[in-house]
């Protein structure tokens, strides 16, 4: 877990102290870290929520972490990020995501198409460039009227089984 204190200091801490299970592997027990504890007691309003069946489908953590940004901001229905801050929250090290047309090509646009067929939104973004350089993005989302989630995993289940069958036969 990173941590971004009042001051200039940023700290990585580990989220757990402990974690083990029972000889039967019927439960899971774990204890978080003293200083991730103190924190998560501390918590009351500045977190982000929304329905776990929003994001069931997704099988990209780009998808779930942009639709996670995105609700965040669900009042204002709108985000700006610059691309060092997009590549710091999904975590894009390597040195393959240097270049942001493999950004948008392996991240974005496999995210944004994860999140309209799976979720209660309709997003969509913008690239905001500095002369030839993208420097920000720009993503809005919309709720959809009528369709939910499981709605999408009914269909991507059904696809599923057609494929299977046409297979069998």
């Amino acid at each position: 877990i990173k941590v971004i204190d009042d001051g200039d200091d940023n700290l990585e801490r580990p989220w757990l102290f402990e974690k083990g299970s029972t000889l039967s592997n019927q439960s899971v027990c774990f204890r978080f870290h003293p200083h991730t504890a103190k924190l998560l007691g501390e918590l009351k309003g500045e977190f982000t929520k929304y329905k776990l069946l929003n994001v069931s489908g997704m099988k990209s953590i780009y998808a779930i972490r942009i639709y996670e940004m995105l609700m965040r901001w669900k009042d204002r229905k709108h985000v700006t990020i610059t691309v060092d801050e997009l590549k710091e929250r999904m975590l894009l090290t390597s040195k393959a995501y240097s270049l942001f047309g493999c950004i948008k090509q392996k991240v974005i646009t496999p995210a944004m198409d994860e999140i309209a067929l799976y979720s209660d939104i309709n997003p969509s973004y913008e690239l905001i460039k500095k002369g030839n350089k993208v420097v920000s993005v720009k993503f809005y989302f919309e709720y959809k009227e009528g369709r939910t989630p499981k709605d999408a995993l009914r269909e991507d289940a059904l696809t599923t089984l057609k494929v299977i069958k046409e297979t069998l036969t």
